[in-house]
């Protein structure tokens, strides 16, 4: 029996006995049977399109960049180990880790969560809209573990209110009708992470990661060039 050989019975019996176990994990020795790596990837080039929308449909006199004041040229380093690390895995931690988890490792998360409401004093409306979005969430999650799907739109929901905050109240209030082109690429990410998160906790980090350091890469070359 040659190494070839060897190594793809190894794989087919890690991957029966993963399903076995009810958990089927997309790396690394299934990616090339399942072809996860090319969804994985497709999901993130289409998360990179998607994050451009606004400029796509000819926002910036409506809304602000929220980049707007960030010198990459001179705070690349910090940029890119804060916000394209750093931050992902806080992100992940509030937002995904306990998604499968037993519920109670939610009142951690929970307790940031609201913590930060309260400490950006944001307008009621966001912060009614969050928590009801969110304890609903959690309490689907306590009830209905096995819904990916649902678990994912409703966990994505919860990631692009969050991000709302991105915008000041005014913006929001007065360019109300393109909200859902604000609501959209947040909500996307949100809702593929999570089902991401469903092969493992490392690997929705991984993803989140990916995706934020290619944004701030491909912004850094655009200020560059």
């Amino acid at each position: 029996m040659n190494l070839w050989t060897a190594g793809i019975l190894l794989t087919v019996n890690v991957k029966n006995k993963q399903e076995k176990k009810g958990v089927v994990s997309p790396f690394p020795l299934n990616l090339y049977f399942e072809k996860r790596t090319f969804v994985f990837f497709s999901l993130l080039f289409f998360n990179l399109v998607l994050v451009n929308i606004v400029d796509f449909f000819d926002l910036s006199n409506n809304f602000s960049n929220p980049g707007d004041g960030i010198d990459f040229k001179e705070d690349f380093l910090f940029i890119i180990v804060f916000f394209g690390f750093v931050l992902p895995i806080f992100e992940e931690f509030v937002f995904r880790f306990w998604v499968r988890e037993k519920i109670s490792k939610v009142i951690l998360p929970l307790i940031l969560l609201i913590l930060y409401i309260i400490y950006l004093n944001y307008h009621w409306v966001f912060n009614i809209t969050f928590i009801i979005v969110f304890i609903v969430h959690v309490i689907f999650i306590s009830k209905k573990r096995d819904k990916t799907l649902v678990i994912s739109i409703l966990n994505g929901g919860v990631f692009a209110i969050f991000h709302i905050v991105n915008y000041p109240v005014n913006e929001l209030v007065s360019g109300f009708i393109y909200l859902p082109i604000l609501f959209l690429p947040q909500f996307v990410l949100g809702v593929i992470v999570c089902f991401i998160r469903k092969f493992g906790f490392r690997y929705s980090v991984f993803y989140h990661i990916l995706h934020n350091s290619l944004l701030i890469l491909i912004e850094y070359v655009r200020v560059s060039i």
